[in-house]
């Protein structure tokens, strides 16, 4: 009999679909800075929290279409193939909308294009400014032919323990930093980027998925935790109110929900259940969304002096952020069919490295500057 590991697993293609949205909250949380909207601007820090979604999902599907049939090199070369051609385009891109000066940006560039700078950045975003969690993705990938092993071997109760010890862990070491350090803006952003910090999202997904793939169905349906999802951010904003929490918690708080979340939509794909989420344009929007994530910042900020924002909160802006948002997905949808699908292709046809007929859509690596 086939051991869990070596099964070839289904498609669950509503991943696709809620990756959209997780990008879609990274546009909102940048866009609002630039032209914030009545009412929106209260809720737009909240995206700051799509990163943690896509660490968390990343992990989750990365484990749920493992197959120990797989070489690592085979592994390590099918990630490259998918993440550094746009990483490449978007940073070529990045030097001219930001108008860099090559002499000055070499050295930073080289590190982002390494897949080093989150480790080097000293609170700086440079090159693409979003491809620093890029850096993090890539120390997920290294370390993960090394530890999903081991978690899988876990059963119901050692796999409960895990996910509380991340969780100690992550609150832990966030409110040494947010509350004991009392470190510059500068400091706070270079800790909470570093990719050993953010691996404890990654293994709350790798831990999500191993108890899926063993049977064991979330308590809570996908609307459910939506509903908590609401009120665990409800409830952060009002602690950021009474000056005891910051908004640097959203990321924690929201993690295990979206682990939750992850594995509701999964489930339901499982039990063949209807879902808005696996329809043809969120799908398509959820395939995009790397490219998009990628130019979206490129777009709001090369646009500036072009297209008219106010600093302060107005209703004009609805129409600034609409244009940004539409140019955004043109973009996307044209790098994804010229860029990143075909080069994909390529370079894993290079070592015969073709994606399995039957397997999860891996998410794009997403973060947020």
């Amino acid at each position: 009999m086939n051991s869990p590991a070596a099964v070839r697993m289904p498609r669950v293609d509503s991943l696709t679909g809620l990756r959209w949205f997780a990008a879609l909250s990274v546009f909102v949380f940048h866009a609002s800075s630039d032209a914030p909207i009545p009412k929106l601007q209260v809720l737009a820090p909240a995206g700051d929290a799509g990163v943690s979604f896509f660490f968390v999902l990343s992990g989750f599907v990365l484990t749920w279409s493992w197959s120990p049939q797989v070489g690592i090199g085979t592994f390590y070369w099918r990630r490259f193939a998918r993440i550094w051609p746009m990483l490449l385009v978007s940073s070529v891109a990045a030097f001219f909308v930001l108008h860099e000066v090559w002499a000055g940006v070499w050295k930073d560039g080289l590190l982002s294009l390494t897949l080093l700078q989150a480790w080097f950045s000293g609170g700086k975003v440079f090159g693409n400014p979003v491809a620093w969690s890029l850096s993090c993705e890539a120390f997920f990938y290294l370390l993960f032919p090394f530890v999903v092993r081991p978690v899988m071997r876990l059963r119901g109760r050692g796999l409960a323990v895990l996910a509380v010890v991340l969780l100690i862990a992550e609150y832990g070491c966030n409110y040494v930093i947010l509350n004991d350090l009392h470190v510059s803006h500068g400091t706070h952003l270079e800790l909470v980027r570093l990719p050993l910090y953010r691996f404890v999202e990654f293994l709350l997904g790798v831990v999500a998925a191993t108890a899926l793939r063993q049977g064991r169905r979330p308590k809570l349906g996908f609307h459910a935790c939506l509903l908590l999802l609401t009120a665990v951010g409800v409830f952060t904003w009002w602690c950021g109110r009474q000056a005891w929490g910051q908004p640097g918690w959203y990321d924690q708080a929201f993690a295990p929900v979206f682990a939750l979340m992850i594995t509701a939509a999964a489930s339901r794909d499982l039990e063949g259940r209807r879902s808005l989420l696996r329809t043809r344009p969120l799908v398509a929007l959820g395939e995009w969304s790397y490219a998009f994530y990628l130019v979206h910042l490129l777009v709001v900020w090369g646009l500036r002096g072009y297209v008219h924002a106010y600093s302060h909160a107005h209703w004009d802006n609805v129409v600034t952020q609409a244009i940004w948002l539409i140019l955004a997905i043109v973009m996307s949808a044209g790098c994804y069919v010229l860029v990143e699908r075909p080069v994909e292709k390529r370079l894993r046809a290079m070592v015969g490295a073709k994606r399995p007929k039957v397997a999860p859509v891996v998410p794009e690596p997403v973060g947020v500057a």
